[in-house]
């Protein structure tokens, strides 16, 4: 069973004073069901240090610990690299989404640094990417960059990237 502990979100109780709350983590290990303990948001990179502390808790209680984000922060690959340091031997897997409509291309830059940073410091990733379903009935037409309002469904594509060894796809 995987867990989700979303930072940045207000809880009437029990929160730090960044409004995101670990409480869940001892929860989860109560259950004897939880494995997998994934951060994500909005952007958890918005809440660094929470977000970093919430993956050292959840390892040190011997969840596996993932992680979802846009890669804003992955100027560069040495940027990036600095930004997942901490992280390294954390992370069961890096969750980068890229879409079109985020950053005006399906795979944008950011998600290749962060690529490339992760597969350097040995941290596993998947990438998800939101394909605009072309010519389907009832989608309406939108422009790259704009935000996703309405319509219809948007299709997650995955690929997983092995980061400990074995052959990784890369992003093109």
């Amino acid at each position: 069973m995987r867990a989700l502990l979303r930072l940045g979100e207000s809880y009437p109780e029990g929160r730090d004073d960044t409004g995101s709350d670990t409480r869940g983590l001892p929860a989860g290990e109560e259950l004897g069901t939880v494995e997998t303990i994934y951060l994500e948001g909005g952007e958890p990179f918005l809440y660094y240090p929470v977000m970093v502390r919430a993956a050292k808790e959840a390892a040190a209680l011997e969840f596996r610990v993932g992680l979802l984000s846009n890669v804003y922060w992955a100027t560069t690959v040495e940027d990036a690299i600095e930004w997942l340091r901490p992280l390294k031997g954390l992370l069961h897997n890096l969750t980068i989404s890229t879409d079109r409509f985020h950053y005006g291309e399906t795979v944008s830059v950011q998600a290749r640094n962060a690529q490339a940073a992760a597969e350097r410091l040995g941290i596993p990733i998947v990438t998800i990417i939101c394909a605009v379903p072309e010519g389907a009935p009832g989608y309406p037409a939108q422009a790259a960059g704009e935000p996703v309002e309405s319509g219809a469904i948007m299709f997650k594509v995955g690929q997983q990237s092995a980061g400990r060894g074995g052959d990784a796809p890369t992003l093109a």
